[in-house]
């Protein structure tokens, strides 16, 4: 998997790849098979598998050692890569609060259904309430990543493109 990466590295790695591999399950299953009334339980284990994904993300230890690669001279362009690409979500999360990052995932999980829903009755109305939350948290996130003038969209977009304003 990560052979290139130290021992010290791949317990937390394989801790982050479990959590984001059980997010993206019950993802998964809520979207083609999770009986329709279990969409506020799962919604509820979305956020809280979220909230335990940023915590191991920004575990102290793991910050250090990824931030160590990042900048190893002697390692290499591959694991310097690794460390820039974690260093990156790292700084993302450290910026986000834990119990908004959890509601946030939340909020998507319950949207994800209620998307379904709405666009198969072409009903844009219902979904309306959870997109004016997903945007709002999107905004808030960004102000809270964003360097000194940096605009709020260029933030956003570095998540799809990065380099690009």
């Amino acid at each position: 998997m990560q052979e290139f990466l130290s021992d010290a590295i791949k317990p937390y790695l394989n801790r982050i790849n479990a959590i984001r591999t059980a997010m993206t399950l019950i993802e998964w299953d809520n979207e083609t098979g999770a009986p329709k009334g279990a969409a506020e339980y799962t919604a509820n284990v979305q956020g809280v598998l979220a909230a335990e994904y940023q915590r191991a993300v920004l575990e102290p230890d793991f910050v250090k050692l990824i931030r160590q690669l990042k900048a190893d001279e002697n390692g290499t362009e591959a694991q310097r890569a690794t460390g820039r690409l974690l260093d990156k979500e790292i700084s993302k999360l450290e910026k986000i609060p834990i119990e908004e990052y959890e509601n946030y995932n939340r909020i998507l999980a319950q949207a994800a259904g209620v998307w379904q829903k709405a666009k198969k009755e072409n009903d844009y109305a219902a979904f309306a309430p959870y997109l004016e939350l997903i945007i709002e948290y999107c905004k808030k996130f960004a102000a809270l990543q964003a360097k000194e003038g940096q605009k709020l969209y260029d933030v956003m977009l570095e998540e799809f493109e990065e380099g690009f304003t």
